[in-house]
């Protein structure tokens, strides 16, 4: 039954807001890659990429920009670049598109490729923007094919392009075939994850390694965390040692905290908490961002060094300085607990969290829906929390999905929806979500929203108690207290015949293991609705496994849970 809804609050907005579909992620080609035959314009990529600030940049720019270099595409090209970067010039994307789009009257592709690009991410007609693109990539420049093959892995719909892996890869192996690296490295991603091809790490490894022998940064450091491992490889440690050198050597973003990771973890090299604070500490040092929260992570948890958490908000203050999310995820956990010296604050914990929230960094975004549920910090806004948890769930939380069908089985956000809450419940608990089987078996058990299945209801519970999970092996000895001697028969035949294949469920709720979801017997109606309120706590630590991000790149996987 729906009641009426009152307006939805500034946060349910901003929750919305961020639904949108993020932009093309495509490489916005530089002026060395620009500039291929004329000597003044090649002089002056050179230049640029010997500049440390932008006031070196400025008689660069007064160079490329005088009458020596007049109706020079290339320079051109060059020109259009600092202004849309902002270096040795205002910024000024106006002058920049202008400055392209001159370039690319002239026929140069690399301008076509990056006046296509700004078009888009400034909102111009989408379909015009890709359509200059496209002719570069058609006439066969190499970096414009792998533009369009990002484009089709992202999906631009605006611009008339739905995501196709199809499409992405024939783009991709276009310009493999010419030897361009990012191509190789992003068709090396594509068979290391199955997307859109069959996945296959031997291919994988073929492509990273190609990549690699043209220096491809990312694809160097990929190919030794994959030799270290043995993955699509006979593992060889000291053969990946040499190639992390190689990356760390050449100032690779992400090398150092690759490296790191593995001696954290134990895999391919002997674990070494020490060691890997030294190479988190190096990557921060030389401006490696995720390092920081690393260091701060060690700090709190005495890895390598003496347990101070203390030092541990010093470096989530520094990550969060530079916005960071997971730095500042962690600073609001440590200002609402008032820990390390921090002013114990909810509110400016809240508004931490929000931050972080509104740059897409899920584990925030359940703190925030948390926050909103139960009063914590901000006024109790039901609504809000619905609109977080579903932004949430839309990033494959499990967590969120069952929390949003607390929420919609109860109608505190002015309504009630039995069916979504229902599914919900049936997706968490596929993947491993204890209490969302409790909460499953409970509808099944007692026929609220849909038809009662007390076999379906004790598997469950049975799942669930056996990874652990107390709740479920309360409500597993209580319903089997109600049942006959043949329903009991009948309920742990089915249980065994249900999870005999399957791994069993695990204890933690927001674990990723796939234990066993009874499946309904043919004709059975959808769940419904929970009833009780489990409560994610935004307190485990991140993976720390850094992602490797070129220019373009195959959809990654998904983060693990905050801190």
């Amino acid at each position: 039954m729906h009641v009426s809804r009152r307006l939805p609050s500034l946060a349910v907005i901003l929750a919305a807001v961020c639904l949108a579909p993020p932009g093309a992620e495509a490489r916005f080609l530089l002026p060395h890659e620009g500039a291929t035959s004329e000597t003044e314009a090649k002089a002056a990529a050179a230049k640029l990429r010997a500049i440390t600030d932008s006031k070196q940049a400025e008689p660069i720019f007064a160079e490329i920009s005088g009458p020596a270099n007049a109706g020079s595409a290339e320079a051109l090209f060059t020109i259009a670049w600092l202004h849309q970067s902002g270096v040795g010039t205002p910024q000024s994307l106006e002058k920049a598109k202008d400055a392209y789009a001159k370039a690319a009257e002239k026929g140069l592709a690399a301008a076509q490729n990056n006046l296509g690009l700004l078009r888009l991410a400034t909102g111009d007609d989408g379909k015009a923007a890709v359509a200059l693109i496209e002719q570069a990539a058609t006439a066969g420049y190499a970096p414009a094919q792998v533009t369009m093959g990002q484009l089709f892995l992202d999906g631009i719909p605006a611009a008339g392009i739905s995501k196709d892996f199809d499409q992405a890869r024939v783009w991709f192996e276009r310009a493999a075939a010419a030897g361009d690296s990012d191509a190789h490295f992003t068709l090396g991603m594509m068979y290391e994850q199955g997307s859109g091809v069959p996945a296959d790490q031997t291919v994988a490894m073929e492509f990273f390694q190609k990549a690699a022998d043209k220096d491809h940064a990312q694809a160097t450091i990929r190919l030794a965390a994959r030799t270290a491992t043995g993955q699509g490889t006979k593992a060889d440690p000291a053969k990946a040692r040499a190639l992390f050198d190689k990356a760390i050597a050449s100032n690779a973003p992400g090398a150092r905290l690759a490296l790191a990771s593995l001696y954290e973890e134990g895999k391919g090299f002997e674990k070494d908490a020490k060691q890997a604070f030294a190479l988190y500490s190096a990557a921060a040092a030389a401006g490696d961002l995720a390092a920081f929260n690393k260091l701060g992570y060690f700090h709190e948890n005495g890895l390598g060094v003496p347990k101070d958490d203390a030092k541990a908000l010093e470096w989530y203050r520094k990550g969060s300085e530079k916005n960071v999310a997971v730095c500042i995820h962690n600073l609001a956990v440590f200002t609402e607990e008032g820990r390390g010296g921090a002013t114990k604050d909810p509110k400016e914990a809240f508004s931490l969290f929000q931050k972080a929230a509104l740059s897409a960094f899920v584990p925030s975004q359940l703190a925030l829906a948390l926050r909103y549920r139960d009063g914590k910090g901000v006024p109790q806004d039901p609504q809000a929390a619905l609109a977080w948890f579903e932004r949430a769930m839309q990033n494959g939380n499990i967590d969120a999905a069952a929390q949003s069908a607390m929420i919609l089985e109860s109608g505190a956000a002015g309504y009630v929806n039995l069916d979504t809450a229902a599914r919900l419940y049936r997706e968490a608990s596929g993947k491993g979500h204890a209490p969302a089987m409790v909460q499953l078996g409970g509808l099944l058990e007692t026929g609220r929203g849909i038809q009662p299945d007390f076999r379906q209801a004790f598997a469950l519970y049975a799942i669930a108690s056996k990874g652990g999970y107390k709740p479920a092996t309360e409500k597993l000895e209580s319903l089997r207290s109600k049942l006959s001697p043949e329903q009991l028969k009948a309920a742990e035949e089915f249980t065994a015949s249900a999870a005999g294949n399957q791994p069993a469920s695990p204890k933690d709720a927001g674990s990723t293991a796939k234990p066993a979801s009874p499946t309904p017997p043919k004709g059975s109606p959808k769940p419904g609705a929970p009833a009780a309120k489990p409560t994610p706590k935004p307190s485990q630590k991140p993976a720390a496994k850094p992602t490797a991000k070129p220019a373009p790149r195959p959809p990654a996987a998904k983060p693990a849970a905050a801190r």
